[in-house]
C-alpha cells in the first residue's frame, strides 16, 4: 500500500520566480514550443526564400566563402553563443538596471553550454527587452543584412542564431500575459 501523502507534513514548495531557475522544469507548455517551432520555421524559411528570390541563387551557394572553413564555422557558432549571453546580460543591466554583479553565468545542462541568468527579479516588459536583444542582433539585423546586400553566407549565419534564440522566444512568448511590471527572475 502507498503512503498517504495527505499525512506528509513537509513545508509546501516555494517557488521564487515566474520564470524557473533551473534547467529541469520547463515554463512553456507544449502548444508554446510547438507554436514558436512554427514560426521560427516560418521566418527561417521565408528569409531563405526571399533571399533566393531577391538574388536568384540559393544562399548556400556562399557556405564555401566561410573563412576558415568548417574550424572558421565552428569558431563563429562558438563566439557566437558568448555573444548571445553576452547580450542578454548587457541588455538588461542596461534596460532594467541591473548591476552586473546580479547576473550569472552559469553552465546550462539543456543547451550545452554557458548561460546569463538574472539573480533579482525585474519587470517582465524590461525583461522582454533583454531576452529579445540578442534574437534581434544576432538573428533578425543579419538576415535582413544578407538580404540586402547579397550576402547569402551572414543571411545563413542570422538563420543559426535566430534558430539559437529559440528559447527565449519560447519564454517571450510564455510569459507574454504578464503584465509588464509583473516581477520575474529566472
Amino acid at each position: 500500500m502507498a503512503p498517504n501523502k495527505s499525512s506528509s507534513r513537509s513545508p509546501p514548495r516555494r517557488s521564487r520566480s515566474t520564470v524557473p531557475d533551473d534547467d529541469s522544469a520547463a515554463i512553456a507548455t507544449p502548444a508554446v514550443l510547438v507554436t514558436t517551432a512554427i514560426i521560427l520555421a516560418g521566418v527561417l524559411g521565408g528569409a531563405y526564400q526571399l533571399f533566393a528570390f531577391v538574388w536568384q541563387r540559393s544562399p548556400l551557394e556562399d557556405v564555401t566563402r566561410q573563412p576558415g572553413g568548417w574550424v572558421g564555422a565552428i569558431v563563429m557558432f562558438v563566439a557566437g553563443a558568448a555573444i548571445h549571453e553576452l547580450l542578454h546580460a548587457a541588455a538588461w543591466t542596461t534596460v532594467a538596471h541591473v548591476p552586473w554583479t546580479m547576473v550569472s553565468f552559469r553552465r546550462s545542462r539543456r543547451k550545452l553550454g554557458i548561460i546569463a541568468q538574472l539573480d533579482v527579479p525585474v519587470p517582465a516588459g524590461r525583461y522582454r527587452i533583454g531576452a529579445a536583444v540578442p534574437a534581434l542582433m544576432l538573428g533578425i539585423v543579419p538576415i535582413l543584412v544578407g538580404i540586402l546586400t547579397g550576402s547569402g553566407l551572414v543571411a545563413l549565419w542570422g538563420d543559426v542564431f535566430l534558430f539559437e534564440s529559440f528559447s527565449d522566444v519560447a519564454i517571450l512568448a510564455a510569459i507574454r500575459r504578464l503584465p509588464p511590471y509583473a516581477l520575474v527572475i529566472e
